[in-house]
């Protein structure tokens, strides 16, 4: 299979396609819910390389028992290494450790919005891919997602002028997610459990991490008093195991741009739970970027039966 050429759209009907849709809404909710989490591990001062490993390494403690449980094996040819490669790098490494170090200069609930950017990345990649088709009205979504961008970049919008940069790191982030979904969408063997794809993408994430943390005295030792910073990393670690597993689920029946618009889940719930937990309040300007975000991704949603596989 090649870049180059389109993949089929799935055809989901009746409970199938209500499947999706319960999916997408699960796996919208729990990131949501790890949102807030995020930023309170963000700020326990540890490195955010340190709180990416422990994050992945948490994760295993969920994801093993998970595939015993179910009986599920772990593919490990060469096909299925490079596979995992490649997720472990865009879809863990990169986005979780990029997030860390941006939430620790934005709040919580714009980190929110910025993930909300990741259809519309999807959209872009996937068409230079030819994996999906634009229209007119697609692409006004994604300029009203970068104009989003814009109105949180504004002075009134950040806590001071220097933390442009980490929301810059935020969409970067983001942009990885959006990679990832593709690569899914284009190398994912056939048959594979998407719990299994987690387990081989976070042990190979593990195996290029831990050097690097040692290397550079970055890992987070968990034999310490734990503090609400180090519970939340727990959390964020199951929630996001789970999460992420519904989500490779989601892209392998759905393709990669229905699959991101999870995001619209995850951008509401995520704004509601960080305002419940962490008394978060936000600007005019911050509002008019949710509202323009949400509108963008009503805009880049494919509306027709020919380009929304959730609805074949």
């Amino acid at each position: 299979m090649t870049a180059g050429l389109p993949l089929p759209a799935p055809r989901l009907r009746g409970r199938r396609h209500l499947a999706a849709l319960a999916m997408l809404l699960a796996v919208g909710t729990a990131w949501g819910v790890g949102t807030p989490l995020w930023k309170i591990a963000a700020e326990t001062g540890h490195d955010p390389l340190g709180l990416t490993i422990w994050q992945i390494a948490a994760g295993l403690l969920v994801l093993v028992p998970l595939c015993a449980l179910r009986r599920v094996g772990l593919p490990l040819g060469p096909a299925y290494l490079r596979y995992y490669a490649g997720l472990a790098l865009i879809g863990v490494l990169l986005p979780t450790t990029l997030f860390y170090i941006a939430l620790r200069e934005i709040s919580a609930g714009v980190g929110a919005i910025i993930v909300a950017t990741v259809p519309m990345l999807t959209l872009l990649m996937a068409t230079a891919l030819g994996l999906d088709r634009p229209t007119p009205r697609r692409l006004a979504g994604v300029g009203m997602g970068f104009v989003a961008v814009l109105l949180i970049l504004s002075p009134d919008s950040l806590p001071s002028a220097g933390s442009a940069p980490y929301l810059l790191l935020a969409l970067l982030a983001s942009a990885s997610y959006a990679a990832e979904g593709n690569w899914i969408s284009l190398r994912a063997p056939q048959g594979l459990d998407p719990v299994a794809t987690l387990l081989g993408a976070s042990l190979v994430a593990l195996l290029i991490a831990l050097p690097l943390g040692a290397l550079s005295g970055h890992i987070v030792s968990p034999f310490r008093p734990w503090g609400p910073g180090e519970w939340a990393l727990n959390a964020v670690a199951a929630i996001s195991a789970l999460a992420y597993s519904g989500y490779i689920w989601l892209v392998g029946r759905t393709g990669p741009v229905f699959a991101a618009q999870v995001g619209y889940v995850v951008t509401l719930c995520g704004v509601f739970w960080s305002m419940l937990v962490l008394d978060e309040r936000y600007t005019g300007a911050v509002w008019a970027a949710l509202f323009t975000m949400l509108a963008g991704l009503a805009l880049v949603r494919p509306r027709n039966r020919q380009h929304d596989p959730a609805h074949r």
